[in-house]
């Protein structure tokens, strides 16, 4: 990110939150250190303590903090070509370009802006001219030179004066001058077009060797893989005789029926441990047991910030602006369906019933016909700013921005109540088992809301981990999912006295999505470092580190016997349980 301070004027005083400890300034390409804070890529380099709170700062370990990239491109400027520097301040130019625009989309607006600056291009003496305003100097321009002035011609004035030149000037007739230059031109372009054409005859000679030396491994590797499906044909006809003459082999083996079920996409359980229907069932995980990854889904076109799974159907959404659908019971089908209608990223979404609610950086909120397709209700402007969570009772749908919760009809998405003065940012909103609570997390604090229809406070979980960006809430536990921690970003609060339990340490970096069981007995956390983690709530001790994506994992979703995860990789990914022997 370049720098912004000193020639940028920001509209809304920028938030604290958003400038960096050591430099004071907004950040400049913000990264998590060990310390778990933010700093600039240049600050954290030159200090070896964090000024936050002393701990000692390891620099070979960094992490990209991009909520807070978006969060600076976000904000709100004015044009560099509409302000001007007054006193060692800038203000507004009355005659400048009045556009406000977002400092992640700077370098489009003024890049052609009517309002910059540009020189005459008959000489610097015309002094500063408004883009807009360069066709009419040019009608007016009193330094327009002699069309001889190659020629030694040394006219200039306006252009009813230069055209009057013309008529008399001493250099019109000396054309061999010109014609001798345009002989020079001609004759270096075309040896430096020789010298190319040498140089890709050249290359093409070295790729048709490497052609014909291609050509020839596929050949060997083609005979070899003959050569090794003629071996496992004679061996797969003898396998049945072999069979026969050994009893002990007519069950198949648990090693064979686990690999079997590992290589199938299908949603249909195979002994499932868990029940995947509405009732809430429990599952009936047994340790020791693991989740393997069988499959990836592939569609997206920008990172995968939510997801939703129910009725069969896994719904999915992020930077691309479009809502994906995949059939759990047919994922080699891949996506079977889109519904199209937000115009920024989406990254939030919630089910009631067969609808499907959405929400994201255009600040709308939308429903969804989830048997359709069709767009049953659009709430424009729901939110000031971005739109962080969503979370759904059967009266109610709670969503969140920058210091506010609002609470909308379910019915027709018609305000009815709003929660104001949070914390900065309220990333997380989750409700309680018995749905009679909502959650909500912000720069440290947890609150607590009556959710039935009173919407009073209930209490607040106050700490000192920074801002929360994930929630979960089991019968026992409030677990929230912090960023202001190195390796230590997960806090356990108990839930009817909200006194501190314990810390779950592993991740690095922002513990961005939490996901618990239906027994609450596991958790299933993802980070800004690439990993889901599983957890047993009983012992507070890790089961198994998942590491298949190629970037941040953003969201999961949990539907029977199956974790799904989606991730700044674009892609969706598939874990199965599966019981250990």
């Amino acid at each position: 990110m370049e720098e912004v301070e000193g020639i940028t004027k920001f509209v809304e005083e920028v938030s604290p939150y958003l400038r960096c400890p050591v430099c004071q300034k907004v950040y400049r390409d913000p990264v998590i250190s060990k310390c778990g804070h933010t700093f600039c890529r240049q600050c954290v380099s030159s200090i070896t303590h964090c000024p936050v709170d002393t701990v000692q700062c390891d620099n070979t370990q960094l992490v990209v903090n991009r909520l807070v990239v978006g969060q600076i491109e976000s904000l709100q400027i004015y044009c560099k070509h509409g302000v001007i520097k007054k006193n060692g301040e800038l203000i507004a130019d009355s005659t400048g370009c009045p556009e406000i625009t977002t400092l992640g989309d700077r370098a489009v607006h003024e890049g052609s802006c009517p309002y910059a600056y540009v020189s005459c291009p008959n000489g610097a003496n015309c002094g500063r001219i408004r883009h807009k305003d360069l066709d009419l100097h040019l009608t007016q321009c009193t330094f327009i030179a002699c069309a001889h002035k190659k020629k030694g011609c040394e006219f200039v004035g306006a252009q009813n004066e230069v055209d009057e030149h013309l008529l008399t000037c001493y250099h019109r007739g000396s054309l061999s001058d010109s014609v001798t230059e345009e002989i020079n031109i001609i004759s270096k372009e075309n040896d430096s077009l020789k010298s190319q054409m040498k140089m890709l005859n050249e290359r093409v000679y070295e790729l048709e060797k490497f052609k014909q030396d291609a050509n020839r491994q596929l050949e060997k590797t083609t005979s070899l893989l003959i050569s090794l499906q003629q071996q496992i044909d004679q061996l797969t006809s003898r396998l049945p005789q072999a069979l026969s003459s050994n009893p002990q082999h007519h069950h198949r083996s648990p090693s064979i029926s686990s690999q079997s079920e590992i290589t199938g996409v299908s949603f249909k359980p195979h002994h499932a441990r868990r029940s995947s229907s509405p009732s809430g069932v429990s599952e009936r995980w047994e340790m020791p047991f693991q989740f393997k990854c069988i499959g990836t889904l592939r569609g997206h076109q920008d990172a995968v910030w939510c997801l939703c799974a129910f009725r069969g159907r896994l719904f999915s959404a992020g930077g691309d602006c479009v809502i994906k659908v995949w059939n759990l019971d047919q994922l080699a089908k891949g996506c079977v369906g889109s519904f199209h209608g937000h115009t920024d990223r989406i990254l939030c979404m919630a089910k009631y019933g067969s609808k499907l609610f959405t929400a994201g950086a255009d600040y709308t909120i939308r429903c969804w016909d989830t048997e359709t397709g069709d767009q049953i209700e659009t709430r424009e402007g729901g939110h000031d700013n971005i739109i962080c969570a969503m979370a759904i009772t059967g009266d109610f749908i709670f969503t969140s921005s920058l210091s506010v919760i609002k609470v909308w009809k379910i019915e027709n998405l018609s305000l009815i109540h709003t929660m104001g003065d949070l914390n900065h940012w309220v990333r997380a909103l989750v409700l309680s088992p018995s749905k009679d609570r909502l959650y909500s997390g912000s720069h440290n604090a947890i609150n607590i809301w009556e959710a039935s229809g009173s919407f009073e406070s209930l209490g607040t979980i106050s700490h000192d981990a920074g801002s929360v960006y994930s929630l979960a809430v089991t019968r026992l536990y409030v677990i929230a999912g912090n960023s202001g921690t190195y390796n230590r970003n997960i806090h356990v609060f108990s839930a009817s006295t909200h006194e501190f339990v314990t810390h779950l340490s592993s991740h690095i970096g922002t513990v961005t999505s939490l996901v618990t069981s239906l027994s609450g007995r596991f958790l299933f956390s993802a980070s800004q470092d690439s990993n889901i983690m599983i957890w047993n709530l009983e012992t507070m001790l890790p089961i198994q580190t998942l590491s298949r994506h190629q970037g941040q994992v953003n969201t999961l979703a949990l539907c029977g016997n199956y974790v799904l995860s989606g991730s700044e990789d674009h892609e969706i990914k598939v874990f199965r349980y599966f019981q250990l022997q």
